[in-house]
């Protein structure tokens, strides 16, 4: 008899485990679902969390481990800088925007590498350059677009 009682008792918990296991695994990747990025580059781009309305923009160095820049940006700030690549890639010309102490190039003419756009930005003393592929530059915009 006793050893039922300890088995039943085994099966509860183990269900119990089971159940709270996947709870927290739904959780996890809900959260992690909530995030969308719009990669400029591989070393610069935009982490979109959507139930907050928040913004961090990353920029890593050229090896990819070291983080140069991370800001948070409203949603407002970040359509305008994409509305600002936008026009700039759109009249394939240099548009220059200032949002606070952000200040935001994106460079699209056309010169001796027709592919190439460069994106520069800095707040404070921390600054960021960067030549972007065309073509990426035309991904980001979509990908931003359709989030929003």
């Amino acid at each position: 008899m006793v050893f039922q009682s300890d088995q039943l008792h085994l099966r509860t918990l183990v269900r119990y485990l089971r159940n709270e296991i996947s709870k927290l695994v739904s959780r996890r990747l809900s959260y992690f679902s909530t995030f969308k990025l719009v990669d400029l580059s591989r070393l610069t781009y935009f982490r979109v969390s959507l139930p907050t309305d928040e913004v961090w923009l990353m920029s890593f160095g050229a090896g990819g481990s070291e983080v140069i820049q991370s800001m948070m940006l409203s949603i407002d700030e970040t359509r305008q800088i994409f509305r600002s690549i936008e026009r700039a890639y759109d009249d394939q010309e240099l548009v220059e925007i200032k949002l606070g102490d952000l200040s935001w190039k994106t460079d699209c003419r056309l010169r001796t590498n027709p592919d190439k756009v460069t994106i520069s930005f800095k707040r404070g003393g921390e600054r960021t350059r960067e030549d972007v592929r065309r073509q990426d530059v035309a991904r980001a915009l979509a990908e931003f677009r359709s989030l929003f």
